[in-house]
């Protein structure tokens, strides 16, 4: 009895010993023309939580170790100070396995990252291999761009180079679109692939909620309960509970705004009223904040009021980020996350809103209907609907 009771025991203890190894993942790397000394790898561990490791380069190799529960995309960089990702030649996807992954890269050439050990890698080899053609496209127009700005320097007239500038950017949107359409096939046709989910959680704030309430039903159920698949389920869930898609009755609010005074969404009724749910944290709002101190100016005197809803914000940073920007002249409030229930009271607004991407603006008319909802890059689209309401 002695002996089989030990016998349980070491078993246990060896079943104990061996599940975190088997999330255990080891990235070997070597690379070349290396300029700096540190790697830094991004992604999200067992607990959930975003980390950021880092590896010193010795004799040309780097070892990073960590673990996670399931495939995970990460992304693998040599600087620490941000730059855009299209002027980055340092920066690039990995897809993190439990498992020894082995990687090879080239100083400022990190796009064309070598990878083994990892199949979800391999599976997103195979869609950037479909992406190629459009992505050099892409490339070849954002350098265009760049020696655009260059000329803008120069003594050309600036009003060829802006018509040039409007050509080349609806250029790259059509591409953008069409890369957008590899992705949406790659996902109906690999429903298996932890690469399907992780395109469909970056673009589920750009296509159509039912495309991508289509493309999630389709993928396997391991998929769908991922980090990524939970992102896109809250999306959807998102977008069953709230009612502010174009034509239907705005949420009513009320909220206690920057200055102390309290301020309800239906006592503007007769006026038009723009939702403008950004972040002190957000640096495309804080860009667009100039832009919309324009229109606040020209449209106000007009009948239209501005609500700034900040979100995932801290008080002491949204207050600083109004007065540094000088957006001060209309009302602000700081929205209050609050879990998904069944009651839309118990939500923030930015959840009411079904809002997960910032910014994001909605138009709402003096009936209280909502008749515009425009991200990041609508922002001449929303001017034009503006200038034909107002003007």
């Amino acid at each position: 009895m002695k002996k089989t009771w030990w016998i349980l025991t070491l078993l246990l203890l060896i079943s104990y010993q061996a599940r975190p190894q088997n999330n255990q993942f080891t990235v070997q790397g070597i690379i070349a023309n290396a300029s700096v000394r540190m790697l830094y790898l991004r992604y999200t561990d067992t607990s959930g939580t975003d980390k950021v490791d880092s590896a010193f380069i010795q004799n040309g190799s780097f070892l990073f170790r960590g673990s996670i529960n399931q495939p995970t995309r990460a992304i693998l960089r040599a600087n620490r100070k941000m730059i855009p990702d299209d002027q980055n030649l340092n920066i690039t996807l990995l897809y993190l396995e439990p498992a020894i992954i082995k990687v090879q890269l080239v100083y400022d050439h990190f796009r064309d990252i070598k990878v083994a050990g990892s199949k979800t890698h391999q599976s997103n080899d195979e869609l950037n291999a479909r992406k190629a053609v459009t992505m050099q496209e892409i490339r070849l127009l954002q350098d265009s761009l760049n020696r655009l700005t260059e000329h803008n320097l120069s003594s050309l007239n600036p009003a060829d180079i802006e018509v040039q500038r409007t050509r080349i950017n609806r250029s790259i949107r059509q591409l953008a679109n069409k890369l957008g359409m590899i992705s949406y096939q790659f996902i109906e046709e690999f429903p298996a692939s932890w690469v399907s989910i992780s395109e469909l959680n970056l673009y589920k704030n750009s296509w159509a909620i039912d495309s991508v309430r289509y493309l999630f039903n389709g993928l396997s159920s391991p998929i769908q309960h991922s980090l990524d698949g939970q992102q896109v389920a809250t999306k959807l869930a998102f977008s069953d509970q709230a009612k502010s898609s174009i034509g239907s009755h705005a949420i009513d609010f009320s909220a206690i705004d920057v200055k102390g005074d309290s301020i309800k969404l239906s006592t503007y009724r007769g006026r038009y009223v723009l939702l403008d749910f950004w972040g002190s944290w957000c640096a495309p709002c804080r860009a667009g904040n100039p832009h919309l101190l324009d229109l606040y100016k020209k449209y106000q005197p007009k009948g239209v009021e501005f609500i700034g809803i900040a979100c995932q914000d801290a008080s002491v940073a949204w207050k600083k980020a109004i007065d540094k920007d000088g957006i001060g002249i209309w009302k602000h409030i700081l929205d209050i996350e609050a879990k998904i229930t069944n009651s839309n009271q118990r939500l923030s607004i930015r959840q009411r809103y079904a809002v997960d991407s910032f910014p994001t603006k909605i138009l709402i008319d003096p009936t209280g209907a909502v008749i515009g909802r425009y991200n990041g890059n609508d922002e001449a689209i929303m001017d034009k609907k503006m200038a034909e309401l107002l003007n």
